[in-house]
């Protein structure tokens, strides 16, 4: 089993609440900015890559990301801030014709795996400092999906999760309670991997909280396009 460094991961300021990572919810669903509109309705995976870069820049004291400066009580405002600046690498995709039920009436259905790669690419070789070669394992891959995850755990590295268009997966709080819901075309980011009840789980963060997942329900249930993104960061 294995984690990042940092148990608390990265934790911004925001309702008088220290949260688990970022929460796309934050951003205004009614903006007359579109690009906000976007981030709310479908930002999961822009926020999911801001998290894992600000995780990264601030264990190595890598100090080039607007006003954000490590990985403690970030300010909302500037936190916000700094994911609208990734937005412009990694955006929700938008279809005017998409029926509307299927994304609550926005149009938005969020971020596929190969263009959050290809943005978070981008974005750290413009603005971050670092280098990457991220790659994706479909959650299907069963025998290297884990190790795989474990490996990049043990470099402190977060890994961001795309749950698929699949069955749907459930969410676990403290105490192994289940959210009612199912949860499907979503991304999340990892931060442990541990056993319970001689299986394998994973801690995630997900809309500013910490989670538990089954990796055998992701794997199982995760559908298509569900998987890891292994960021593979480093310094320059």
């Amino acid at each position: 089993m294995a984690a990042i460094s940092d148990k608390s991961y990265i934790s911004v300021s925001a309702d008088a609440t220290r949260r688990y990572g970022g929460y796309q919810g934050w951003f205004d669903g009614n903006s007359p900015d579109c690009r906000i509109r976007h981030l709310f309705h479908g930002g999961c995976g822009v926020v999911s890559a801001a998290d894992v870069i600000i995780y990264v820049c601030g264990k190595n004291e890598v100090s080039r990301l607007c006003r954000i400066h490590g990985t403690k009580d970030i300010p909302q405002k500037d936190y916000l801030e700094f994911v609208m600046s990734v937005s412009r690498y990694i955006t929700p995709k938008y279809l005017e014709f998409l029926p509307k039920v299927m994304t609550k009436g926005a149009g938005t259905i969020g971020v596929f795996p190969s263009a959050y790669i290809s943005g978070l690419s981008r974005f750290v070789a413009d603005k971050a400092g670092l280098v990457t070669e991220p790659y994706f394992i479909r959650a299907t891959a069963k025998d290297k999906l884990l190790p795989a995850i474990e490996k990049s755990l043990s470099n402190d590295i977060p890994v961001p999760l795309k749950i698929g268009h699949g069955q749907g997966i459930r969410l676990y709080t403290e105490g192994f309670e289940p959210n009612s819901k199912l949860v499907k075309w979503h991304w999340v980011t990892a931060t442990e991997s541990f056993e319970h009840d001689g299986r394998p789980w994973l801690t995630v963060s997900s809309w500013g909280r910490k989670y538990f997942i089954s990796l055998d329900d992701f794997i199982e249930n995760s559908g298509a396009y569900g998987g890891a993104v292994i960021p593979a960061l480093r310094l320059k």
